[in-house]
């Protein structure tokens, strides 16, 4: 008892990384299967031509739509089955107590998949202990709720769900976001911040919902020459990020071309909701209807959700920048332009509302009205994951889930609870 209480965020990270690995072999998503075949065809076939060839193995794309980094972290990911194995065969050869039933497994898809999974499991731990060190900046000479904030990310179910059970890597872009707003907000080292910010873009596309509000703070601090060769700084690494996976055409466009067409329009499945709780969800069919299939007045349903975030977003970067751009200012924004594209762009996913989670709670440390909307978006966010992917499965809790009345339900109380913050955020003292 005397260690725990010495070392409590030892203890904390320790017991959260047993968690996670104890739960990375016993299932995996659909997803995964993308990930192995986008591993596999690296490893085979290299790197150039990527985004132009078909992958080996289809299974819910035909040509790969994640960012450069994340297909690199996936092929080092699918490399370690190899390593592993063969570290693990020559100690069963030399060793006669070496436990030669698990050679076998070692081999198996399954395996395999678990170690998909650790990119987005050592994710979730730098996600801790970013907030950590914010909470440590939010509410200093609080010890008590800086351990507090590390262990409501770290054990929270939606992150170890998502990473140990599904298998997604959502946590990366929040980490490296994190590191880039911390490094913004606290040191003089632009070039990290920035470039953190562009390793999240790289990894997933998702990133996006916070840069409004980043370049807004990012602007007031850097200007003129300094700006200028951040940006070309930035430009330059983003370009380079894509050179290895050329093949064809103009070498310059390339990496633009690929980010917009191949990656970014390729994004999820082409319906209105993608098993996400959205506002559009308040009206359940609207889930399984085109986004492209007109809405109003020529308009298509991307087109109009696009058009509200592009409202809302304009509203809350100007409200912050009023506001003088405080730290807790652009922080509280940061939850709040995920949570509003979330609700209102379309193609969303279940998984999505993970990235609201973090700043909310980062913004309840100082707010504490909001802990308690927070929470709730907590566990919205962990049913909504379980009701796509019901593992272990409970009939009742995942027919309950998807049945229409409780979409529109927990539609319906995700939209109250950001009107709820929304309105906190703009009736904030100026002070």
């Amino acid at each position: 008892m005397s260690f725990i209480k010495k070392h409590p965020l030892f203890v904390l990270f320790f017991l959260g990384f047993i968690l996670r690995i104890s739960l990375l072999f016993i299932d995996y998503s659909f997803d995964v299967n993308n990930h192995i075949s986008w591993a596999q065809d690296v490893f085979h076939r290299g790197l150039r031509g990527f985004y132009e060839t078909p992958s080996k193995e289809v299974y819910a794309t035909i040509y790969p739509n994640y960012p450069p980094a994340s297909i690199l972290i996936f092929y080092i990911a699918y490399t370690l089955q190899d390593i592993i194995f063969n570290i693990a065969w020559t100690l069963n050869v030399h060793i006669p107590l070496f436990p030669s039933t698990i050679i076998p497994f070692l081999k198996q898809r399954m395996f395999l998949a678990g170690l998909m999974k650790l990119p987005g499991l050592f994710s979730d731990i730098g996600v801790t202990w970013m907030s950590y060190m914010f909470a440590k900046k939010i509410v200093p000479n609080k010890t008590k709720l800086h351990i507090l904030a590390a262990g409501l990310i770290l054990l929270h179910p939606t992150f170890i769900y998502n990473s140990s059970f599904w298998g997604q890597i959502d946590s990366i872009p929040i980490l490296f976001t994190l590191i880039g707003v911390y490094f913004l907000f606290y040191t003089k080292r632009s070039i990290l911040s920035s470039i953190s910010i562009l390793i999240a873009l790289l990894f997933k596309p998702t990133a996006l919902v916070y840069l409004p509000i980043y370049v807004l703070f990012f602007m007031k601090k850097y200007k003129g020459k300094e700006a200028i060769k951040i940006f070309t700084v930035n430009l330059l690494f983003f370009w380079l990020a894509f050179v290895p996976f050329f093949r064809s055409g103009n070498i310059f466009f390339f990496p633009f071309q690929t980010y917009l067409y191949k990656i970014l329009e390729e994004q999820s499945l082409s319906a209105v909701s993608n098993g996400a709780y959205t506002a559009w969800t308040m009206w359940p069919p609207h889930m399984y209807v085109q986004d492209s299939t007109i809405l109003i007045g020529g308009l298509s349903y991307r087109l109009v959700g696009f058009i509200i975030v592009s409202i809302i977003f304009s509203a809350i970067t100007w409200i912050t920048y009023k506001r003088g751009l405080k730290k807790f200012d652009v922080i509280y924004a940061l939850a709040l332009c995920s949570y509003t594209a979330f609700l209102f762009l379309t193609k969303m996913h279940e998984r999505y509302l993970i990235l609201i989670l973090p700043f909310l709670l980062l913004a309840a440390l100082k707010d504490r009205y909001v802990l308690k909307w927070w929470i709730i978006v907590s566990a919205i966010s962990f049913l909504n994951l379980y009701k796509s992917f019901a593992v272990p499965r409970i009939d009742i809790l995942a027919e309950s889930l998807n049945n229409q009345i409780v979409i529109f339900l927990f539609s319906l109380v995700n939209l109250i609870v950001y009107l709820y913050i929304g309105l906190r955020f703009w009736k904030r003292p100026h002070t």
